[in-house]
């Protein structure tokens, strides 16, 4: 049993003589596709080479959205999970911003209440961790407030932000 295709077959029935290997492999059409699928492998390449390798998924507690402290003060809960997608550990600084005179707290953390919080992340690993940001009754705007959730990276450059939303009473 001997492989081939139909044209060399025939051609061989016909007594003609059979293509030669490199005008089968170097048609014009095998050539686009090999040239087709260098650059979709190139292009993947490129992206993996370039992916950002810290990133901040935030989820809002949903039920209750807010509570209203005994102060008037309004608190809100989220779960952010800082993904660290290096073969190295490193150090991140937690921060909220655009949301006046609010504090945070980490649960299971004794630190006192503050805007910013420093964390070592294992490496290629998830830190998940549920915040509570309070704002108080003075800087209290009813609704939805629109603020910002980042994480910087202590000893390099890249960041990574987080559109959040605060709840408190409508009033």
């Amino acid at each position: 049993i001997s492989y081939s295709s139909l044209n060399a077959y025939e051609a061989k029935a016909e007594g003609k003589p059979t293509p030669s290997l490199r005008k089968v492999v170097f048609r014009p059409r095998t050539l686009i596709y090999t040239a087709l699928w260098s650059a979709v492998g190139l292009g993947m390449l490129a992206l993996l080479l370039v992916r950002d390798t810290l990133e901040v998924n935030v989820l809002h507690d949903r039920n209750p959205q807010y509570v209203q402290l005994a102060d008037g003060g309004v608190r809100n809960g989220y779960t952010i999970k800082l993904l660290n997608m290096e073969q190295k550990e490193r150090r991140v600084l937690l921060a909220i911003a655009d949301l006046d005179d609010a504090l945070m707290t980490v649960a299971g953390d004794d630190l006192w209440p503050s805007r910013t919080r420093e964390f070592v992340m294992p490496a290629d690993k998830v830190l998940s961790l549920h915040v509570f940001i309070t704002t108080p009754k003075s800087a209290l705007k009813p609704g939805k407030t629109p603020f910002r959730i980042s994480v910087l990276d202590l000893t390099g450059i890249e960041q990574a932000h987080y559109g959040a939303a605060f709840h408190a009473p409508e009033k």
